[in-house]
């Protein structure tokens, strides 16, 4: 089974909207140049072996496992 890591080159991609990357069997953690990415609107990292946190820009993220809720952000998840 081939295994691979999300490399640090992620950030440099100016104007990604949309990311996916479910399912890829990806290891490692989450680079922190993911928080270039001014422009994203949705990132989908699920079903792999990622670990560590989820380095974000501001608090505009949202959406589980987040803690803050996409719906109604005054609510938790």
């Amino acid at each position: 089974m081939f295994r691979s890591e999300i490399l640090d080159i992620i950030g440099d991609i100016a104007y990604l909207k949309v990311l996916n990357l479910s399912r890829n069997n990806l290891i490692g953690g989450i680079p922190s140049t993911i928080r270039n990415l001014l422009h994203i609107e949705s990132v989908d990292l699920s079903w792999n072996q990622l670990t560590g946190p989820i380095p974000q820009r501001n608090a505009e993220l949202c959406g589980f496992p987040l803690a803050k809720n996409c719906e109604n952000p005054q609510a938790p998840q």
